[in-house]
């Protein structure tokens, strides 16, 4: 994989005039992708662009990264980036991935991303992230015709639809709630099952409880 790494201010992309991606703060990235290229080529480069200190500290040194200042990151697919240009000065660019393959890097690239800024929110709970991460990916790939979810059988097909819509404040909010438990829990995997497969229906009451917590104690 080739990636680009501008630092900017703000930055959108517009297509045939709609904004379809915006940031503040942050990094663009040009991402090309080779055919070559596996998931562990994304997790690697994810890693060292979300931990690249090239913003400036109070003392205006490059000492601080993307995590440190909460910044954000626009990534572009980029199969220029691929180009060869060995031979004579036309560029070929039979060298990058086909566009399903690319696209299901640069996915995938993202989610890593999205990782190192939940470890970086977590740090003492890093292996918890990622048996979170690889109880899902267990989940969506099961091969099995059923799934117990707090003692309820359901389908798998079930199960995966609700774990396919889960993003990163979903993961976010199942931390929150197994660090706020206070109850023993008898199966961490049992007990995530079920966070994370509710977790699309009870987040909006969760914040929603929270907020009305914090305004009943004058707090906002």
């Amino acid at each position: 994989m080739k990636a680009v790494v501008q630092r900017v201010t703000s930055s959108e992309v517009v297509v045939d005039g709609e904004t379809i991606g915006k940031i503040g703060k942050g990094y663009n990235v040009l991402l090309g992708v080779f055919p070559d290229d596996t998931k562990k080529d994304a997790e690697i480069l994810a890693a060292k662009i979300a931990k690249l200190r090239i913003f400036e500290d109070e003392d205006e040194k490059m000492n601080m990264s993307i995590l440190d200042v909460d910044g954000e990151v626009l990534a572009i697919s980029q199969f220029t980036l691929c180009a060869d240009i060995k031979k004579g000065n036309r560029p070929s660019f039979t060298t990058a991935a086909k566009p399903d393959y690319a696209n299901e890097l640069y996915e995938y690239f993202m989610e890593q991303l999205n990782i190192e800024a939940l470890k970086q929110d977590y740090p003492y709970d890093r292996e918890m992230i990622d048996g979170i991460m690889e109880l899902i990916l267990d989940v969506v790939c099961s091969k099995r015709k059923t799934i117990c979810i707090a003692g309820d059988v359901k389908s798998v097909n079930v199960v995966k639809g609700r774990f396919m819509k889960l993003n990163m404040e979903h993961i976010r909010y199942v931390m929150n709630c197994m660090q706020e438990n206070t109850t023993k829990i008898r199966s961490i995997k049992q007990y995530m099952l079920a966070a994370l497969y509710n977790a699309p229906a009870t987040i909006d009451s969760y914040y929603r409880a929270e907020v009305n917590h914090d305004m009943a104690e004058g707090k906002i």
